[in-house]
């Protein structure tokens, strides 16, 4: 997502992620790259509550977020406490490397697919 992102964005994004995570084992991980957005236009919070909502329902294990400006961590995660399992983890970096990195260490590609 880049720089100002509006619900129309976040709903066809929803439809898409929806379709993939029904192919995913519960416990997947799932990574949020919010390192290109500079703001959240109106009424976009609620859409963000509505898809951890679904990813929620639909099995995460663990959250991975990209947020460059740390003045985003603490609505975040209150966000998180609020609309995810107790047991679902939840990571922040600071940038799509670090993710990245810490994401092909952690996860082989065809191990959460479901056959």
């Amino acid at each position: 997502m880049k720089n100002s992102v509006s619900e129309s964005q976040l709903l066809n994004t929803k439809k898409t992620l929806k379709g993939a995570m029904e192919k995913l084992k519960p416990g997947f991980k799932f990574l949020m790259d919010y390192s290109l957005v500079t703001e959240f236009k109106p009424g976009v919070e609620e859409k963000v509550i509505n898809a951890m909502k679904m990813t929620n329902t639909m099995g995460v294990g663990e959250i991975i977020r990209v947020l460059t400006d740390p003045g985003m961590d603490f609505g975040f995660e209150r966000l998180t406490n609020r609309f995810y399992s107790k047991n679902v983890k939840s990571l922040i970096y600071r940038s799509s490397k670090e993710a990245m990195e810490y994401i092909k260490k952690k996860v082989s590609p065809k191990r959460n697919v479901k056959k």
